[in-house]
């Protein structure tokens, strides 16, 4: 959430998102060396995670997806169109636990 939440990939994001549709290629290997290839890590532990019988058995590149998903549409989001210009701690970490609460309510083991 720090790393994604800075000024710099807060720039980064904009940029793409403005210049992607006439740059696509540009747009096309951010998207393969950012979000895709973190949703691949964290799909990777989640299906450790899964194996393990820690959260519910599903398909970890989805649920990779969805986690990425609810922890971005916090204070990232709110970054990313300007209605804030620094993320704090605190807003950090709430939107952290708000992401895990959700997504652990959603991938609990079946009892």
């Amino acid at each position: 959430m720090k790393k994604v939440t800075s000024v710099e990939a807060i720039a980064l994001n904009r940029l793409i998102i403005s210049e992607g549709a006439r740059f696509p290629e540009m747009s096309r290997i951010f998207f393969d060396l950012a979000p895709y290839h973190t949703r691949v890590h964290i799909a990777e532990y989640l299906e450790g995670a899964m194996d393990r019988r820690q959260l519910r058995k599903a398909d970890p590149l989805d649920a990779g997806r969805a986690l990425m998903a609810i922890t971005l549409v916090g204070c990232h989001q709110q970054l990313l169109i300007g209605q804030m210009q620094a993320a704090s701690p605190v807003q950090i970490d709430r939107d952290a636990v708000f992401a895990i609460d959700i997504f652990l309510r959603a991938y609990a083991p079946m009892s």
